[in-house]
C-alpha cells in the first residue's frame, strides 16, 4: 500500500520477501500481489499511516533498467568468415552438449 502511496501510477504491485536457508531450518519466501486499480482517498490516507507508522520507504534509491524481452546473442568471434570455428577433436563440442567434438557434431564431417 505504501508503494502505491509514493507511486500513485502504479497499477499492479508485486512485492517479493525472502530469508536466506539455514541449516536444519530451511529458507522461507513470501511473495504478494496488489492490485492498485481501485484505490481509494481513504486507502491512500491509510497507507500514509502505515508508511508514518512504521516508518518504511521513508527514502528510496530508484534504479531505472530497462530489459530487453529477447536479448541479442553476442557476436560471433569469425562473424566475418561464415564458417564455423575451427575446433580440435578433443575438445568439447561447441553446441554444448558437453560431448567431445569428435563425438559430436565432428563425426559428420
Amino acid at each position: 500500500m505504501v508503494i502505491k502511496y509514493k507511486l500513485p501510477e502504479a497499477l499492479d504491485i508485486v512485492g517479493i520477501a525472502s530469508q536466506p536457508v539455514r541449516p536444519n531450518v530451511g529458507s522461507s519466501e513470501d511473495l504478494v500481489y496488489l492490485d492498485a486499480r481501485v484505490w481509494s482517498d481513504e486507502l491512500n490516507s491509510e497507507a500514509g499511516q502505515l508508511q508514518q507508522d512504521l516508518n518504511i520507504l521513508k527514502s528510496e534509491t530508484v534504479y531505472n533498467t530497462q530489459e530487453k524481452e529477447y536479448p541479442e546473442p553476442p557476436p560471433a568471434e569469425n562473424a566475418n568468415t561464415g564458417r564455423p570455428p575451427k575446433v580440435g577433436r578433443n575438445e568439447r563440442c561447441p553446441c554444448g552438449s558437453g560431448k567431445k567434438y569428435k563425438r559430436c557434431h565432428g563425426r559428420y564431417t
